[in-house]
């Protein structure tokens, strides 16, 4: 009798992280926003403050538009049990040809479906000529 080969179990660590990672690299840089909804908890909040899907998909919309060439990049990632902590960066060109760019550090706590539930952010700029700071982070309060 034949065995069968194993079958390598993703940790929740690795999970995480790759889930954060599609949200990134799906979600945001190529626009695919109904991938929000299986990704994060409806009662989803960021800040301490409540961001539904339907306000995250809102939110992805309208970053694409004012910066067509959005790109959203992960530096650094670490995860362990439910929590992920991750260093970004977002380029992109305004309408008025300028160069943004963004870096921010984030932990985000999933729930037991791995969903996102909690976010909690430090963004700073890192050029002058950098897009609304409104567009960017108000929407989470």
């Amino acid at each position: 009798m034949a065995t069968q080969p194993a079958v390598a179990k993703i940790d929740r660590a690795t999970e995480i992280k790759n889930r954060m990672l599609r949200y990134f690299n799906e979600a945001v840089n190529q626009g695919n926003v109904s991938l929000v909804d299986e990704m994060f908890n409806p009662a989803y909040t960021f800040n301490g403050q409540p961001f539904p899907p339907a306000a995250n998909k809102e939110w992805i919309l309208k970053l694409r538009a004012a910066l067509p060439d959005l790109h959203f990049s992960v530096e650094a990632m670490l995860a362990e049990d439910n929590l992920v902590a991750f260093r970004w960066k977002l380029t992109g060109t305004d309408a008025q040809g300028h160069k943004q760019e963004l870096t921010g550090t984030n932990i985000v706590t999933m729930d037991d479906q791995n969903m996102a539930l909690s976010n909690m952010q430090n963004g700073h700029r890192t050029q002058t000529e950098t897009y609304s700071d409104s567009l960017i982070y108000a929407p989470f309060g």
